[in-house]
C-alpha cells in the first residue's frame, strides 16, 4: 500500500510543478533556504531565533515520507507521524511536504500549555489544488486541538472553490460571556498547485489581524483575551488532518512565533516569506518589500531587556543595612514635579477575571496569571459564590476590601493592573506609587497572614525567554507583626530559561532592608504594626538617582509621611512594570481563624510620574496628543493623535482626575455629569509602532 500511494504522490507532484523554476525564482525562493550572510544584511526570519517559537522549515526534513519533522525555536516540539500511512510526503526540488491522496494524513506534536502566551502569530507558506468543481477544505493546522476556549491557537485551514481560495485563521479565546472563536477569512489564496502563498495571522493588543499574500485581511474587532490557561496534559497539536479527497496541499514552512508584531515586522515577514518563495513581484504594488527584500534594523534586537549580572550584583551586594536605613524616622522625600498618571479610589468597582477579557474596560484583573501568589491559599477572580474583593463602604465613599476567607479551604485575593495577556495599565521609568490601606486589629495577630504591594516587569509576558523582574514594594507576617520585608527584589529566570544567555536559574535576589518597626527607629511613641486597625499611606518612589519607601504614621501629635529605607536605582527598578497586591497565607508561619474573614482595605491607589516625562514625546509621534471638542459634560471629545497615518493600531487611554474611564481603539470619549471641575487627559499608545511609544495630550477642565 505504502508503493501505491507514493506513485500517486510523485504524480501529484509533477502535476503541482512545484514554483516556476525562473533564475530570479531559484535565488529568490530557495537561496533563503540557508541563512543569508550577515555582510549582505538582508533580513531573514531564520536568523532571528528570538521570534520563533514552534517553527518547520521544509528544508529541514529529508525527501520520501515524513515520519518526524523536526522543530526549531523556543520550544522546538518536533511532529511525528508513526504510522506509514499517515505519513505526508517531503518532496524534491523544493516542492515542500506534500499531502495528498484520500487518507487522512498528518503529524502531530504535543499540546502546548504555554500557547497563549507563546504563539502570538503564525506565518505558513503553503500551496494547494484541487479536482473538480465542489467546494473544498483543508486544514493546514490546529493548536491544541478541540472546541473549547483552550483549544485551536489557532486552527488554520485552506477554503478551496473554483478558481481561488481563501485562508480562514481561527483562534479561540474568551470573553467574560464565554468562549470567542474569534475568526478572519483571507482571499487572495491561488489554486493550482504550482504557486506558493503566504499567509500571516497575529494578535496584537487583544485583537485578531492576518494577511493573505500582502494584502491586509481586516481584523476581528471584539477585544478577546488569549491567556486561558491551558491543563496539563490536553490535547495534542496537529499538522494536516481533516481534507476534502479532492484537495491537495503542501507546506513550505509552519512558524509559530512570539511577540506581539509591528506593523513595520508584519511588512518584514510577509516580504522575506514572499522572496523566499519567489512571490515577491505578487505583492501589492505598494508594499514595503515588493521591490527588495527587507534589511536589518533595530525591531530586530527583540525585547529591550537583558540582565547585566555583574551590575545587578554589584548594587545588591553593595546594599547594607546601616546605609539602607539610615533616613529611617526623617521626612520623606518629596518630589513635586511628579503628576498623577492613575488612581482609584474605588468609587466604581472595577475588577475583572485576569484570564477572560472584559466587557468594559476595568482598571484591575484578578486573580492574576501566577497562581503562586496566593501561598497556601487559592487565589480566586471575584465570584458570586465567594466574592474576595467588595466595596468596603458606601458607593459615594469608595473603597476596596480585599479578603482572605476559608470555605472548607483558604482562597485569597490578588489585583493586577493588567490581565494574563498584558493588556492594561503599566509604567516605565521614574514613578511614584501610593497606597491607602488599613487591615483588621487583632488582639493577638494570627500567624499566617502574608499581605504585599508590588510589582513584575511586562515585557516576560510578551518575551517568554526574558528574565522576570520582581520588586516588592513591602510584604508583612503574622508570625512577626512588627517585621517589614522591605525591598525584596529579585531577577527570575524566564518561562524558557537559559535561551540567548539569559538566566537559567534566579539570580541573587537583594532586600534592601528588613526588619522591626521599632519606636526608636522610627521616632514615634509606640512600636508600628499593620494590623493596627489605622489608615497608612505608603509611598515607594523610584526616581533616577535613589528609591525609597515611607509610610504615614501618628508623630508628634499628627500624620506625617516618613522614611523608612532607600537606595541606589538599579536599572530593573524603572522597567516597564505592572502593580499587584495581595492578601496571601502561609500555613507554615500558622493559621489564622477559620470562622472570620481577614480584611486588607484599600483607600485609594495612585501612581505619578515625572512632568517633564508628560510633556515629552517620540518617534512616530510628531506631536503631544491634542484634546478636540468641547470639554463640557455631556459632549463627546476626540483625541487627535499626531501619528503618522501609516501607522493605524493606535489606542486612547482615557483619564479623569486619573481615573481610568475609557481603553480602546476608538479616539471619542463621552463626557458625564460627574466629570464637571476635573481634569480629562488622554494617554495615546500607538500599539502597532516599534516598543509600543505612549504619549499625552495635555490636561482640560470639565465645566
Amino acid at each position: 500500500m505504502r508503493t501505491s500511494r507514493r506513485n500517486f504522490l510523485l504524480s501529484a507532484t509533477s502535476q503541482f510543478a512545484m514554483i516556476a523554476i525562473l533564475p530570479s525564482a531559484v535565488s529568490g525562493a530557495f537561496a533563503a533556504s540557508s541563512d543569508v550572510s550577515d555582510t549582505d544584511q538582508i533580513w531573514d526570519l531564520k536568523a532571528l531565533p528570538h521570534m520563533l517559537a514552534t517553527a518547520f522549515f521544509q528544508e529541514d526534513v529529508p525527501e520520501g515520507p515524513v515520519s518526524t519533522h523536526k522543530a526549531r525555536g523556543i520550544l522546538p516540539l518536533d511532529a511525528s507521524q508513526p504510522v506509514e500511512d499517515l505519513q505526508p510526503e517531503k518532496t524534491s526540488g523544493g516542492g515542500g511536504v506534500v499531502f495528498s491522496g484520500s487518507g487522512n494524513l498528518h503529524l502531530r506534536f504535543p499540546n502546548v500549555k504555554d500557547s497563549l502566551r507563546l504563539y502570538r502569530w503564525c506565518l505558513t507558506i503553503t500551496r494547494a489544488k484541487k479536482s473538480g468543481d465542489a467546494n473544498s477544505t483543508a486544514q493546514v493546522l490546529s493548536v491544541n486541538d478541540g472546541a473549547s476556549a483552550q483549544n485551536c491557537h489557532p486552527k488554520i485551514t485552506i477554503e478551496a472553490a473554483t478558481t481561488d481560495a481563501t485562508v480562514a485563521a481561527v483562534w479561540h479565546g474568551a470573553t467574560a460571556s464565554g468562549t470567542v472563536k474569534a475568526n478572519l477569512k483571507g482571499p487572495g489564496f491561488v489554486l493550482g498547485g504550482s504557486q506558493w502563498n503566504v499567509s500571516l495571522t497575529y494578535r496584537r493588543n487583544g485583537r485578531l489581524f492576518a494577511s493573505v499574500n500582502g494584502v491586509d485581511s481586516g481584523y476581528v474587532n471584539e477585544i478577546v483575551n488569549w491567556a486561558w490557561p491551558m491543563p496539563e496534559g490536553g490535547p495534542p497539536s496537529i499538522i494536516g488532518g481533516k481534507r476534502s479527497p479532492d484537495m491537495e496541499w503542501a507546506y513550505d514552512c509552519i512558524v509559530f512565533g512570539q511577540g506581539e508584531l509591528t506593523e513595520r515586522m508584519v511588512h518584514k515577514i510577509e516580504g522575506w516569506a514572499a522572496w523566499r518563495v519567489g512571490r515577491q513581484a505578487d505583492l501589492p504594488a505598494d508594499h514595503p518589500y515588493r521591490l527588495s527584500h527587507p534589511t536589518v534594523d533595530e525591531e530586530d534586537l527583540g525585547p529591550s531587556y537583558k540582565l547585566d549580572l555583574k551590575a545587578w550584583q554589584s548594587w545588591g551586594d553593595a546594599l547594607s543595612p546601616g546605609q539602607t536605613s539610615a533616613n529611617m524616622g526623617a521626612p520623606a522625600r518629596i518630589l513635586p514635579d511628579f503628576q498623577r498618571v492613575f488612581y482609584d479610589d474605588f468609587k466604581r468597582i472595577a475588577i475583572a477575571s485576569s484570564a477572560v477579557a472584559p466587557q468594559a474596560t476595568p482598571a484591575w484583573f484578578a486573580p492574576g496569571w501566577n497562581s503562586a501568589v496566593g501561598g497556601s491559599a487559592q487565589v480566586i477572580p471575584p465570584t458570586k459564590k465567594l466574592n474576595l474583593y467588595q466595596q468596603s463602604g458606601l458607593a459615594d465613599e469608595g473603597g476596596l476590601k480585599l479578603s482572605l476567607r476559608n470555605q472548607k479551604r483558604w482562597f485569597a485575593p490578588a489585583i493586577y493592573t493588567v490581565n494574563d495577556a498584558g493588556q492594561g495599565h503599566s509604567w516605565e521609568g521614574e514613578a511614584i506609587f501610593r497606597l491607602r490601606c488599613k487591615f483588621n486589629e487583632y488582639s493577638k495577630v494570627p500567624g499566617g497572614l502574608f499581605p504585599a504591594f508590588w510589582c513584575y516587569s511586562l515585557e516576560p509576558l510578551f518575551a517568554r525567554e526574558l528574565e522576570r523582574i520582581e520588586i516588592d514594594f513591602w510584604e508583612f507576617d503574622g508570625k512577626n507583626p512588627l517585621y517589614l520585608n522591605g525591598g525584596s527584589s529579585h531577577v527570575h529566570s524566564a518561562a524558557y530559561p537559559g535561551l540567548f544567555g539569559h538566566l537559567l536559574k534566579d539570580a541573587k535576589r537583594y532586600k534592601v532592608w528588613g526588619g522591626e518597626l521599632r519606636a526608636a527607629r522610627l521616632g514615634t511613641k509606640t512600636d508600628f504594626s499593620v494590623w493596627d486597625g489605622k489608615w497608612h499611606t505608603w509611598e515607594f518612589a523610584t526616581g533616577n538617582d535613589f528609591t525609597s519607601l515611607a509610610v504615614s504614621l501618628e508623630k508628634n501629635g499628627v500624620e506625617e509621611m516618613i522614611e523608612l529605607y532607600r537606595c541606589p536605582t538599579p536599572r530593573e527598578y524603572l522597567e516597564r512594570r505592572y502593580l499587584i497586591i495581595d492578601y496571601a497565607l502561609r500555613l507554615e508561619d500558622g493559621e489564622p481563624d477559620r470562622a472570620v474573614s481577614h480584611d486588607f482595605e484599600i483607600d485609594f491607589v495612585e501612581v505619578l510620574q515625572p512632568a517633564a516625562k508628560l510633556e515629552a514625546f517620540a518617534e512616530p509621534f510628531f506631536a503631544l496628543p491634542s484634546i478636540e471638542g468641547i470639554v463640557n459634560a455631556g459632549q463627546t471629545l476626540t483625541c487627535k493623535a499626531n501619528l503618522p497615518p501609516k501607522l493605524r493600531d493606535v489606542w486612547y487611554h482615557w483619564y479623569v482626575d486619573g481615573h481610568s474611564r475609557s481603553v480602546s481603539p476608538s479616539s471619542a470619549f463621552v463626557l458625564e455629569d460627574q466629570d464637571v471641575g476635573k481634569d480629562v487627559r488622554c494617554m495615546v499608545k500607538a500599539v502597532g509602532a516599534f516598543g509600543k511609544p505612549e504619549a499625552w495630550s495635555r490636561s482640560a477642565t470639565v465645566k
